[in-house]
């Protein structure tokens, strides 16, 4: 409820007018019962922060259990999750992506979990099966049409998310490795990767 309402006060009138007398208003709670688990704004944004990373997370690991042995499976698993449900990009996520945004900007040194979780993401990518440059390749990509829709940069159609997620899993098949080729194996582009 605190942290929903941190997330609001940021939204509605920036970071800069984030005070604890404000979340606490929003929130419905006393200042006094707010100072008793944040006792200041710092720690407020830096809870606010953590819950998105471990939001996440939780969610990678979901989609990772639900996905089959085999050669790219954590990347699989994250081209579901992260493109392949509505739910990834609706309203409240972008939301929620714009706030920890701000609340990068307000402390730089926040992004520390950020940055944790995305480490320990690239260590499990290379037991992945899959030639660690495609890896590389393929995350780069979903964040950056990610961050196109945060931002408002360009329209990001369903019609787009899927062209870009079709051909962002093709790269992963082409970029599995089998035994006796470093480099993976040739596979043939989708169709509509070579119309468009």
């Amino acid at each position: 409820m605190v942290l929903d309402a941190t997330e609001a006060v940021i939204l509605e009138e920036g970071i800069a007018a984030l005070t604890l007398e404000a979340v606490a208003n929003r929130a419905g709670v006393s200042k006094g019962g707010l100072l008793y688990h944040y006792p200041s704004k710092d720690k407020l944004v830096e809870a606010l922060v953590r819950r998105c990373v471990e939001s996440w997370e939780e969610e990678h690991v979901e989609a990772i259990a639900k996905m089959p042995p085999g050669a790219g499976r954590t990347l699989k698993a994250l081209l579901a999750c992260c493109m392949g449900t509505p739910e990834a990009w609706s309203e409240a996520e972008r939301r929620s992506s714009v706030v920890l945004m701000a609340a990068l900007s307000h402390n730089p040194a926040l992004i520390k979990p950020l940055r944790q979780s995305l480490e320990g993401l690239f260590e499990k990518l290379k037991d992945d099966g899959v030639a660690v440059p495609v890896a590389e390749m393929v995350i780069l990509a979903m964040h950056g049409l990610r961050f196109e829709w945060m931002f408002g940069l360009q329209d990001v159609t369903p019609e787009r998310i899927e062209r870009v997620r079709s051909m962002l899993a093709w790269c992963v098949e082409a970029g599995e490795i089998h035994e006796g080729s470093a480099s993976g194996t040739r596979h043939q582009a989708p169709e509509e990767a070579k119309t468009k």
